[in-house]
């Protein structure tokens, strides 16, 4: 079933549109898809453009408030597939919705589906990507996108579990960076260098070994570009 719910939504938002769509169609679709996913437009559980007060002056009209009671569950920003969703100023324009409407995450959608979560919980002072999704039939990622935002069996307990899961992993990948860093550092490059002379002194003289290392240069590289 979810498998049927995903592909249809792999067509709606990419199939069946062409690239140079507006940002306007491109917002009836997304409206379509989530009503794909249960929740009903025609119940204001899809708030479109809805003009929100902020103390005595502000006003902020997100693209779409998905909600349950009236109450606000997460926000949805869109963006026609054409543009690029790498460009900073749509991840800042999502988590000021965010932030202002107190919600832990919100979603991007445009050429493809990105989940953030608000910095706060992984330490930042800005929103963090949690997940890409992109519109390819039978996509796991898609399925479980599926699972947690359809109405039916939408839950706060399953979002926070992804939350946290998704948190861990990202601070495992920063981890992971910060030790990439620290070993292509001198001092580890020589920590081999000596590991290597110790190795060779059971066998050599120590003048042999200094002679022969001394025309070597240990050097560490990662093998691809950080995350």
């Amino acid at each position: 079933m979810n498998n049927d719910i995903w592909n249809e939504i792999c067509f709606i938002l990419s199939e069946s549109i062409p690239s140079n769509t507006s940002e306007q169609v491109f917002e009836l679709k997304v409206i379509q898809a989530f009503e794909k996913l249960g929740w009903s437009h025609f119940k204001k559980e899809i708030s479109v453009r809805e003009n929100i007060q902020l103390g005595s002056a502000g006003r902020i009209t997100p693209d779409i408030i998905i909600k349950s009671l009236e109450k606000n569950l997460f926000v949805v920003e869109v963006k026609k597939p054409s543009v690029d969703l790498m460009n900073s100023s749509f991840q800042d324009q999502l988590s000021s919705y965010m932030r202002m409407l107190r919600l832990n995450f919100g979603i991007l959608i445009g050429n493809e589906i990105k989940i953030y979560v608000d910095g706060s919980l992984v330490g930042s002072n800005k929103s963090e990507l949690l997940e890409k999704i992109s519109f390819k039939k039978d996509n796991p990622k898609g399925l479980n996108f599926v699972t947690l935002f359809q109405k039916e069996k939408f839950s706060y307990e399953n979002i926070e579990a992804y939350i946290q899961n998704k948190i861990e992993i990202i601070k495992e990948y920063k981890t992971v960076d910060i030790l990439k860093n620290e070993i292509i550092t001198t001092e580890y490059s020589e920590y081999l260098k000596n590991q290597l002379k110790i190795k060779l002194l059971r066998e050599y003289s120590e003048s042999i070994v200094e002679k022969t290392l001394e025309d070597f240069k240990v050097k560490i590289i990662a093998i691809r570009k950080f995350s």
